[in-house]
């Protein structure tokens, strides 16, 4: 994983200051050594841009680090304060963040340290074919000492305990191994940055798992909002193409656009109170439309949003609006431009950092398709809103749903309604998926993924039963099959390349044949 190199006269100097008991300057140096290869390796779990990774910043909690780098002396002085007053210090600032921002510092290392990362591509490809091999299959002591350091309380818990705390999932540990030499060969379509981060996501699933028998334990963190999230790498946060390297041959189901179907449960209601001549069907036009006609509507908007010159190929420029069009379902603002807060920082509304062509931006927030679904959910956020709070006023006292300035708000109060709702349908899956003694791989907020496929009978009687307990009468259930991932050996790779240049051959000789008797 991460290693350091700190330069000999870090330690000399120390020694100095602190010359009792012998090893003591080696020993908290190391402490600190190891507290700060933690924090890295965290940061870059959580992934870099690729100006952080151009310029070698790190988000980096100072305090944390602070404090879990122990102290030195008779006074008890932090070590790295110790470093800082000295001009011995690993870290320089770029950016300081504060409690008080919510803010992570901004950090790279000085020229007193040097990081080797061998879970990257450049590490990796430097290894022989055996050499990876053995890197993959063979499971050293600095890997389980890092497995230790990831799951420290993992060991002093029972089983009753582990599965309080934790979500287990089990892990296609062979799947795992050939998806990272697909990164490592074949991973063409992903920026060198995502194929770095996949790589050293899916390393660290596989150390977990080799040292506990296949399974990758994922600690349980709930929101506030409703939903249970996870601390550190899980199903959840990994790239989908990891995720279903991890889980191997299985199916996923999820809620088809959840958000959406939601919010048109109080359609209707919304609509008797609307001062309108219109029908409830022109009234909520496109967002049924989304709903019934997903892909005219997308096709629409693709052809309102890109020209035939534009750079976007037609996949990605599916991808582009399904994704800017699930922002506007969750709050995102329809403006072309960022704006300042409270604070004075400047915001970039989610459209922006989806569209980044200004012009295809701008077609796009003046699309009358797009306009008319984003004044359907203008007008639900705010029906939502306001019954939300007159049936529970407590909701108006909550700071989580409050802005800056402490003025409660609607996208939050959405948001919050929103994921309580998402979680007890998916409870109600779950239970019916139990029912059907079908265990539960993993979840994913809208979506879980079981090991076989359901029946249609099943699937429409697990629809049936989340639209009649909610109320929610759009509720459908989407299906994707995962399927693991397996090496094929260059000798079927050449196999079939000559089976191709045999098959191009033959069709070359076909014309041929035909030419000379017309």
């Amino acid at each position: 994983m991460i290693q350091l190199t700190i330069k000999a006269v870090v330690l000399e100097k120390m020694r100095e200051a602190f010359p009792k008991p012998p090893n003591c300057a080696r020993n908290h140096l190391a402490k600190y050594k190891r507290v700060l290869e933690q924090k890295l390796t965290e940061s870059l779990n959580k992934g870099q841009t690729e100006y952080e990774r151009k310029m070698k910043f790190f988000s980096i909690p100072k305090d944390k680090l602070g404090a879990e780098g122990g102290q030195i002396g008779p006074n008890l002085i932090r070590v790295q304060a110790w470093l800082e007053q000295n001009n011995l210090s690993l870290l320089e600032d770029v950016e300081v963040g504060t409690n008080i921002s919510g803010l992570v510092s901004v950090m790279r290392l000085t020229d007193l340290v040097t990081m080797t990362d061998d879970t990257s591509a450049s590490h990796l490809k430097m290894k022989s074919a055996a050499e990876l091999e053995d890197f993959l299959n063979v499971e050293t002591e600095t890997d389980k000492e890092f497995v230790n350091r990831l799951l420290p309380e993992l060991a002093q818990l029972d089983d009753a305990q582990v599965l309080e705390k934790y979500h287990i999932a089990e892990i296609d540990i062979e799947s795992v191994k050939s998806y990272i030499r697909w990164l490592l060969n074949e991973a063409t379509l992903m920026t060198k940055q995502q194929i770095d981060t996949n790589l050293r996501h899916a390393q660290i699933i596989l150390r977990v798992a080799q040292f506990t028998n296949g399974i990758f334990p994922q600690k349980m963190k709930p929101s506030f909002f409703g939903r249970t999230y996870y601390e550190g790498i899980s199903v959840q946060g990994v790239h989908k193409t990891l995720r279903k390297a991890m889980l191997g041959n299985c199916y996923e189901y999820d809620i088809k656009s959840s958000a959406i179907s939601w919010k048109m449960g109080f359609a209707k209601d919304c609509y008797a109170k609307m001062k309108t001549k219109g029908t409830f069907k022109q009234e909520f036009s496109a967002m049924l439309q989304y709903l019934e006609r997903k892909d005219d509507f997308t096709k629409t908007v693709i052809a309102a949003t890109f020209r035939a010159n534009s750079n976007s190929k037609p996949d990605h420029q599916v991808k582009l609006v399904k994704e800017a069009i699930t922002a506007l379902s969750f709050g995102a603002r329809l403006t072309v431009r960022g704006w300042k807060d409270d604070s004075g920082n400047w915001t970039n509304p989610a459209i922006v950092d989806i569209l980044k062509n200004p012009d295809e931006r701008k077609r796009f927030a003046d699309s009358k398709l797009v306009v008319k679904f984003r004044d359907e959910q203008k007008a639900l956020d705010t029906y939502i809103s306001e019954t939300g709070i007159k049936a529970n006023p407590l909701l108006l006292t909550y700071k989580e749903l409050q802005t800056k300035s402490g003025r409660t708000s609607k996208s939050k109060v959405v948001a919050y309604q929103y994921q309580h709702a998402e979680t007890i349908v998916m409870d109600i899956v779950r239970k019916e998926l139990g029912i059907l003694q079908r265990e539960v791989l993993a979840n994913v907020h809208d979506a879980i993924v079981i090991r076989s496929k359901l029946s249609d009978y099943d699937r429409e009687k697990i629809e049936y039963k989340m639209r009649d307990t909610t109320g929610i009468e759009y509720w459908r259930l989407g299906e994707t099959k995962y399927e693991r991932y397996e090496v094929v050996s260059d000798e079927v790779k050449h196999e079939e390349e000559r089976h191709k240049q045999h098959i191009a051959a033959e069709s070359e000789r076909a014309k041929n044949y035909k030419s000379k008797n017309i």
